[in-house]
């Protein structure tokens, strides 16, 4: 490559700060893990009498904490689905994957049933929601007929798990506040993604 081309940024990698334990104490929480999710959205002013468009970044404070407990209560509320009667042929794929070596009627699930497709739908988007607001490390307030606020989610702190309120009530006033389908997506794949280092960390002491 010549002088004259124009070589490169170097870019550095963040430096990773060690910190060496030389115990655990209950009541501690060292590997617990916390940051942002940086949400970006667009907002318009107008200036000299022309419309100015700008984007801005919004930090969200996320948490680990918490977040083994909700996802066990996720697997709890998952749906089971129907079961039905079929008769599986002598001789067929099922029959040798079973070792039945005559036909026989068994008790098999139903994952085609049109109620069971429905509650794993509504399951899937009430995980979502409960992760999201479970993985949050701020608070959420609803306003009564008096103008006071009302908590609908706690945050508590960064190593405390998160009180929810009233779920339905708390993802309605997010939807509210503009809080797009992308952004929901975005604030979930973050937490997932601070959970999992957690545990990546975890594993490896």
């Amino acid at each position: 490559m010549s002088e004259d081309e124009v070589k490169a940024p170097v870019v550095e990698k963040p430096k990773i700060r060690r910190q060496v334990l030389e115990r655990l104490r209950a009541g501690e929480q060292p590997f617990l893990a916390w940051g942002y999710s940086l949400l970006k959205k667009k907002e318009a002013s107008i200036v000299d009498g022309e419309i100015v468009e700008e984007e801005v970044e919004l930090a969200i404070p996320i948490k680990s904490v918490g977040m083994a407990e909700a996802m066990d209560m996720i697997a709890r509320k998952a749906p089971v689905p129907p079961t039905k009667d079929e008769y599986i042929r002598a001789g067929s794929p099922e029959a040798k994957a079973l070792g039945l070596p005559h036909g026989k009627i068994i008790r098999v699930e139903d994952r085609t049933d049109p109620e069971y497709k429905e509650q794993v739908i509504q399951h899937a988007r009430w995980s979502l929601y409960h992760s999201i607001l479970n993985g949050l490390a701020m608070d959420i307030e609803d306003v009564d007929a008096d103008g006071r606020p009302v908590p609908v989610v706690k945050a508590n702190d960064n190593k405390s798990a998160t009180q929810i309120l009233d779920q339905d009530k708390a993802i309605t006033i997010l939807k509210s506040q503009g809080v797009s389908n992308e952004q929901f997506e975005q604030l979930y794949s973050d937490i997932q993604a601070l959970t999992m280092r957690e545990k990546e960390t975890i594993d490896r002491e």
